[in-house]
């Protein structure tokens, strides 16, 4: 009973006051051509009209689950949450103010179903501002095609900026080997950086995301403390030691995933490489996160 009604693909929509957008978002997900999906949207406690939107959802597509958090988690923790529930094959992450083709799910999947060695798939990106329309297309450079682990993860280290492959669709089975998402800024950054290390990523060559920069985006023109409250609400913290986070963290992701050991000792070579590359940064986070402590006590 349980295999017959998982559906092929989840799409987990985590919100906060996203009435702005949020209806053109679910739309998006339910308007797809390849219709044997489910959309789970959890409400961080949204104190705007986010809640009534939704439930008109429910109320209309049984397709739709909608669950409101009884306090606001921090974005990182919700889109965990998203993950958790979900039951389909494959997974999509679908923010709840951007927008994407049709035909996304259907395109994934064709690639996905057709080469196993893929484990997450794709569109290119187009930037909009607040009204839709184009700002410019995004070149992600994230087609990791090569076959060797180390040199996937590399090229995502040096490349990646805005996470846009982290809006394509991903396998279930692999992703929930990966790490939940931390508490902490670009935690997203380690889940791709370890599906990397999992599998190829394709880029389609169609434009069919369209990621929208305006003050509704979590990270576009917001300051560290600002970034520190989306994470972790009611936090007292006013920076946050993310270059070490970051470059400290990708060891544990390079020690525990399934490779060759001869990939792992070139890859623990690079990042050792890397700390040396950002010790000016890493010098100065050292000093504010210190600064911070004596200013508090």
């Amino acid at each position: 009973m349980m295999d017959a009604q998982r559906p092929r693909v989840s799409v987990g929509m985590p919100v906060y006051n996203g009435q702005q957008y949020i209806a053109q978002a679910i739309e998006c997900v339910l308007r797809q051509t390849m219709t044997d999906l489910e959309l789970i949207i959890s409400d961080n406690a949204s104190t705007d009209a986010t809640p009534e939107i939704c439930r008109t959802y429910v109320e209309s597509d049984p397709r739709v689950r909608y669950v409101r958090q009884e306090r606001n988690l921090g974005a990182p923790a919700n889109y965990q949450f998203v993950r958790e529930q979900a039951r389909g094959e494959y997974f999509k992450w679908a923010a709840a103010n951007d927008l994407f083709d049709d035909r996304l799910l259907e395109r994934c999947l064709e690639v996905l179903q057709g080469d196993p060695g893929v484990v997450l798939c794709y569109p290119r990106t187009r930037l909009i501002d607040r009204f839709g329309n184009a700002i410019g297309d995004y070149d992600d450079r994230m087609h990791l095609q090569e076959e060797e682990p180390s040199r996937r993860f590399i090229r995502l280290v040096q490349h990646l900026r805005l996470n846009n492959p982290l809006n394509g669709v991903i396998r279930m089975d692999v992703l929930r080997q990966c790490r939940p998402l931390g508490r902490y800024l670009s935690s997203d950054v380690h889940l791709v950086a370890e599906l990397s290390l999992r599998g190829r990523f394709h880029e389609l060559p169609e434009v069919m995301f369209y990621r929208r920069l305006d003050n509704t985006a979590a990270t576009v023109g917001k300051s560290q403390r600002e970034l520190i409250e989306i994470h972790q609400p009611g936090s007292r913290r006013r920076v946050d030691p993310t270059f070490w986070r970051l470059d400290l963290g990708n060891f544990p992701l390079v020690f525990r995933a399934p490779i060759a050991f001869s990939e792992k000792l070139r890859l623990f070579r690079y990042l050792l490489r890397q700390l040396v590359w950002h010790r000016d940064k890493l010098a100065a986070e050292a000093g504010a996160v210190v600064k911070q402590f004596v200013t508090r006590h």
